[in-house]
């Protein structure tokens, strides 16, 4: 953000007199602003010292209105935060970059005293943090975002990930709705880029798990699956000569996702690779085995389900048998989740890992609520194999993690393991909070999301 805003080539003059100034010796952060200040004629300091000596980051506003067929942009700035109902009020100086496709950037410095931009016209649109350099989020008003969406396509790839990123924040901190976030996801249906869209099957991935038990949850994942399914279709499963190695990368993301979702080809098609898999070990890359592995997991039957076992118990490395223990973990079906939970506690297991197994469990079973009851009815068993090592954390505490439901939260809390220790306590209290986030994120998530699908058909 300080070099965008000084410049390339007085950044690095301001580095190359801070070096030789204190070369051999010990030196402040205050030694490097003042180097930068001096390369630069700017006071660097007065700009670093908000975003290095308080904590947080700052979010601007902006804010349009029409005069005299100009666009009069207000930019005035507060304080991001989520999950923090009382934040201490704090203002930084921001060295802010804004723009539009086509157009050379500009800058300003944004204080607590709000500014403006003027612009050509009404409807001009105006991204700022262009080019993503800056340390801060942005907030449109409903105006600029709508300016924003008919030309995302033209934004580079860099701002159309900053402007995703910025509005699931906001979604997530309580302070846009979701809507604003979906009605940018239709511009992806011709995305390429990596970076969006492993931005965006984060966010997307996200909302599966809130949704997750809703009547919505379907509705959902079939349009994500609209959405994510024709990047996989143009990748194919099998690596093309000479492709790019962004797209070898994406691949696999794009395969875990769509299991995730629920996709019937996907889905298929991993039974496919993974009955090969077990004839030839080498007709399934590295890369598409954990999602593989975790898509016919999910979905396993009794025999798929022994199989996977089998593959673990009879692999050397521990990291292998994890892969394959793990996916076992994620079966949905409640008999296997019950054979899942003894299995852990059985020795089969090395003791340090038994968690990761209850995690997977916990994450991607679908059920945590019976997973937590199945835990319980072994919690003797699982006490004995985890060392009580003062860091506290538990096999109920983690069989949780995937809830969203906070009668939950308050039955782990309850539990006599989950005040044992100061550690415990600890634990106990953060992941309860996880869970009452996801609580109050699904109850704001379910009715948009149901308004969402139906003004869809």
């Amino acid at each position: 953000m300080i070099e965008t805003w000084i410049g390339e080539d007085k950044f690095r003059d301001g580095m190359r007199i801070y070096m030789a100034a204190h070369k051999y010796n010990n030196s402040t952060s205050a030694d490097l602003w003042a180097a930068l200040s001096q390369a630069a004629n700017r006071d660097v300091g007065k700009v670093a010292a908000g975003f290095t000596e308080q904590p947080g980051i700052p979010l601007i506003h902006v804010a349009r209105a029409c005069e005299k067929g100009h666009a009069q942009i207000a930019l005035t700035q507060d304080r991001f935060t989520i999950n923090d109902p009382h934040p201490k009020a704090l203002s930084w100086i921001i060295p802010v970059t804004y723009g539009a496709p086509g157009t050379a950037p500009q800058q300003l410095l944004l204080s607590s005293d709000p500014q403006t931009i003027t612009l050509a016209k009404c409807n001009s649109p105006v991204k700022l943090n262009f080019g993503e350099t800056g340390y801060y989020r942005t907030q449109y008003d409903a105006a600029s975002l709508k300016a924003l969406q008919a030309i995302m396509p033209k934004l580079d790839a860099t701002d159309r990930v900053n402007l995703l990123g910025d509005q699931f924040a906001l979604f997530v901190a309580n302070r846009a709705p979701l809507s604003d976030y979906l009605a940018l996801l239709p511009a992806l249906k011709s995305e390429h880029s990596i970076a969006v869209w492993q931005d965006t099957l984060d966010h997307l991935k996200h909302l599966t798990d809130i949704l997750q038990g809703s009547d919505q949850e379907a509705g959902f994942n079939k349009y994500a699956v609209s959405l994510v399914r024709p990047q996989l279709a143009r990748l194919g499963w099998d690596a093309k000569p000479n492709e790019s190695f962004l797209d070898t990368v994406l691949r696999p993301q794009l395969i875990e996702a769509l299991g995730q979702f629920n996709d019937p080809q996907t889905i298929a098609a991993a039974n496919k690779r993974f009955a090969a898999f077990i004839k030839d070990s080498a007709s399934l890359p590295p890369a598409q085995r954990d999602p593989v592995f975790n898509i016919v997991g999910h979905h396993a039957d009794q025999a798929t389900y022994d199989t996977l076992k089998k593959l673990g118990t009879e692999a050397v490395s521990t990291e292998e048998k994890l892969r394959y223990f793990e996916a076992m973990g994620t079966a949905a079906d409640p008999a296997l989740m019950q054979q899942s939970v003894a299995f852990a506690t059985s020795g089969a297991i090395p003791n340090g890992r038994i968690l990761s197994i209850i995690q997977s469990a916990s994450r991607n079973s679908g059920n945590p609520e019976l997973l937590f009851k199945l835990v319980l009815q072994h919690e003797a068993d699982f006490a004995a194999r985890i060392p009580a090592d003062g860091f506290g954390i538990t096999a109920p505490m983690v069989a949780v993690i995937g809830s969203s439901n906070p009668d939950t939260a308050k039955a782990m809390l309850a539990l006599k393991s989950s005040t044992a220790s100061i550690g415990a306590k600890t634990w106990a209290a953060r992941i309860a909070g996880a869970i009452n986030t996801a609580a109050e994120l699904r109850s704001r998530t379910v009715p948009v999301v149901k308004e969402w699908l139906a003004s869809k058909h």
